[in-house]
C-alpha cells in the first residue's frame, strides 16, 4: 500500500512538528532552569550581604569607635564614616612632628563571600586583602588598625 504524495508530506510534518515541539520544550526548561540558577544566586548573595551588614553593625564598627576614642583622646584625628551599606571607612591623622595620615576601608567584595580590606598611607603606598567573613571579630579588626598605624609610623 503505497501513501500519496499529500499523505507522505503530512506524514513527513508530522515528524517535523513533533521535534520542533520537543525542542521548544526542552529549551523552555533550560530557561527555567536559568532563572532558578539565577535566582538560587541572588539569594546566595543576599545571604552574603546580611551577614555582612550584621558583623559591620555587631563587630566593625564598635571595635573602630573604641580605637576612635583612644586614638582622640591622645590628641589624633580620626573620622569614621559609611561610604555605603558595605563599606566602612576610617581615617587618621597622627599628631607628631609631621603629622601623617592613613585610612582604612573595610568592605563587602563584590563577587564573593569574603572582606574586602584596603589600606592607605599618606606617602602615597597602597595594600588591599581579602578575608573571610568568618574572620571578622574584634581582634581581627584591631589587627587590622595595628597594621595601618604601623605604616604611619614607620
Amino acid at each position: 500500500m503505497s501513501l500519496s504524495p499529500i499523505a507522505r508530506r503530512a506524514s513527513l510534518e508530522d515528524g517535523k512538528i513533533k521535534e520542533f515541539r520537543k525542542l521548544l520544550t526542552t529549551i523552555e526548561a533550560n530557561a527555567e532552569q536559568d532563572q532558578l540558577g539565577e535566582r538560587d544566586r541572588l539569594l546566595e548573595r543576599n545571604r552574603v550581604v546580611y551577614r555582612f551588614l550584621d558583623l559591620k553593625k555587631e563587630v566593625i564598627l564598635p571595635t573602630l569607635r573604641t580605637l576612635m576614642v583612644d586614638l582622640d583622646r591622645k590628641g589624633h584625628l580620626t573620622r569614621l564614616y559609611e561610604k555605603s551599606p558595605e563599606k566602612v571607612r576610617f581615617d587618621v591623622q597622627i599628631q607628631t612632628r609631621v603629622p601623617k595620615r592613613g585610612a582604612i576601608e573595610i568592605s563587602l567584595h563584590p563577587a564573593e563571600p569574603k572582606v574586602k580590606v584596603e589600606y592607605g598611607w599618606s606617602t602615597g603606598a597602597r595594600e588591599s586583602e581579602l578575608h573571610p567573613l568568618e574572620n571578622v571579630q574584634g581582634a581581627f579588626v584591631m589587627d587590622r588598625m595595628v597594621h595601618l598605624l604601623r605604616g604611619l609610623i614607620t
